[in-house]
């Protein structure tokens, strides 16, 4: 038996949360995870709407087959020029 496929939203922890007309997009650094806005969120949501996510290669994503480092190797030569 096959395991339903997960949806981007839910395989990035994608959330939005706040009140607003403008929206905030909060993006963590390589190695972090969303936890990283605990500290301010509470004072950003009074304001905007603030979307969070985790990035597939971060910590916080739990699933292996997301995302492969080796799938950028054929950027790389496209970096070093």
């Amino acid at each position: 038996m096959s395991k339903p496929e997960m949806s981007l939203q839910a395989a990035m922890n994608a959330r939005i949360i706040g009140s607003g007309s403008e929206t905030m997009v909060l993006a963590h650094g390589f190695g972090g995870d969303q936890s990283l806005w605990d500290k301010i969120l509470p004072y950003l949501t009074k304001h905007y709407q603030v979307l969070l996510f985790d990035w597939l290669f971060s910590g916080a994503v739990n699933d292996p087959n997301l995302y492969d480092p080796l799938d950028t190797l054929p950027l790389m030569p496209s970096l070093m020029t």
